[in-house]
Order: structure tokens, then C-alpha cells, then sequence
């Protein structure tokens, strides 16, 4: 007995054509040029389907050759966002082409309003973030990690949003890989909040003081005395 998951997946030709629906219509919408062979057997198939699958075969090539013709576009990111620009859109719908990125937008967006309250505490100033961490305590010590929690979670979600919108542009996003971009997220997050909270301000003014042997660069004006 098929579980109701696999019950709901549609058939092979159905998602051959589906798929080479929507190559089709991309590559034409490009400006691509599309042999007249592969839209008739597309359209064919669409619109008299073989009772007994005898076009399938016909289908199969026609996919091939129109996968080659859309790369680096893969087919089924094609029909994805096919299936996400005909949903219905929400007043309170982030802008977005996929989930991930709504969801990725969503958390940047927390991060910053988490970022300006937390920046207006008086709780949060030089003192606070020059110094090591096991010196503070109490809402002092709250308010500051929200504050390094929200910077890293901007950062994160930046790095995030910037590296999937090269796979939207040229159309070859996998949602297999969502939960891998979640992930990083949270490293992004933590690695950011270990580097503040762990590393004070004044030890990373320090080295680079000596590394810079605290003499003036070439060419550049002598400070006053």
C-alpha cells in the first residue's frame, strides 16, 4: 500500500510535460530561439494526450533538448516559480520569488528592528562592548547580547539572502538545499555572536596596534604633537 505522499506525486508524463511547458515558455519569453518541432510536440502532447502513452518517448526528447537549451535554468526550478507566481499573494506576503527567500527576508527584517531597539538602550554604549563579557550582568548583559544577537542575525541574513539570488536570477534554485541556507544562517549567527561577546573591542585595537608598530604609513602627514 502507497503512502498518501507518494499518492500525491503526479505521474512521470505528466511531470515530463509540465516541466517542458514551462522551458518552453521561458525560453521564448528570453528571446531564445526554440526549434517550431519541439513547441509542436509540446503543444500536441498538451493538448491530445496519448491514452496509451505512446508519446512519452516523443516527450523525453523534446525534455532533453529543451533542458539544454534553457541551462543554466534547470526545469524544475522553472516550474516552481511557475507554481509561486500563481498563488495567491496575502497583504502581509513578504516580497519574494520563493519561500526561502520570504522566510530569509522575514529574518533579516527581525534582525533589523531587534537591531534598532536594542541600540537605543542605555545599556549598550563603548564601555559596554569594549570590555569582556563576564564584566557585565543583568539587563546590562541582556540588552548587549540582543544587540550582538541582531548584528550577527543582519549579517547572516545578508550573506544568506546575497548568495541565493544568484541561483533566482539564472533560474536554477534546488529547494532540496533550503534547509542548507537555514543552517549556514545559524553558523553566521553564533560564529558572529562568539566573535563579539568572546573577543573584546580593546584586544582587536590592541593587536592591530602592533602589527602597525604604531608608526605612521608612508607618505602619510605626522600626527601632531
Amino acid at each position: 500500500m502507497s503512502s498518501p505522499s507518494h499518492a500525491r506525486q503526479p505521474g512521470l508524463r505528466d511531470q515530463i510535460l509540465r516541466e517542458c511547458a514551462e522551458m518552453v515558455r521561458y525560453a521564448l519569453s528570453s528571446g531564445r530561439r526554440v526549434p517550431a518541432a519541439l513547441v509542436q510536440t509540446v503543444e500536441t502532447a498538451r493538448l491530445a494526450p496519448a491514452a496509451d502513452g505512446s508519446d512519452l518517448a516523443a516527450l523525453a526528447g523534446a525534455h532533453e533538448r529543451l533542458a539544454k537549451l534553457v541551462a543554466p535554468a534547470t526545469p524544475q526550478a522553472l516550474v516552481l516559480f511557475a507554481e509561486e507566481e500563481g498563488r495567491e499573494r496575502g497583504v502581509l506576503r513578504l516580497p519574494g520569488p520563493v519561500r526561502l527567500v520570504r522566510r530569509m527576508a522575514l529574518a533579516a527584517l527581525v534582525s533589523v528592528g531587534l537591531f534598532i531597539v536594542s541600540s537605543l538602550s542605555r545599556y549598550v554604549n563603548v564601555s559596554s562592548n569594549s570590555g569582556d563579557v563576564l564584566d557585565l550582568w543583568g539587563m546590562r548583559l541582556l540588552a548587549n547580547e540582543v544587540f550582538w544577537l541582531s548584528s550577527a542575525g543582519v549579517g547572516a541574513s545578508f550573506a544568506m539572502l546575497f548568495q541565493v539570488n544568484e541561483f533566482i536570477v539564472d533560474r536554477s534554485y534546488d529547494p532540496k538545499y533550503e534547509s542548507s541556507y537555514w543552517i549556514k544562517f545559524l553558523i553566521g549567527v553564533i560564529a558572529g555572536f562568539i566573535m563579539v561577546a568572546l573577543i573584546p573591542l580593546d584586544a582587536v585595537e590592541g593587536a592591530a596596534g602592533s602589527a602597525g608598530g604604531g608608526a605612521s604609513a608612508p607618505g602619510a602627514p605626522a600626527r601632531p604633537t
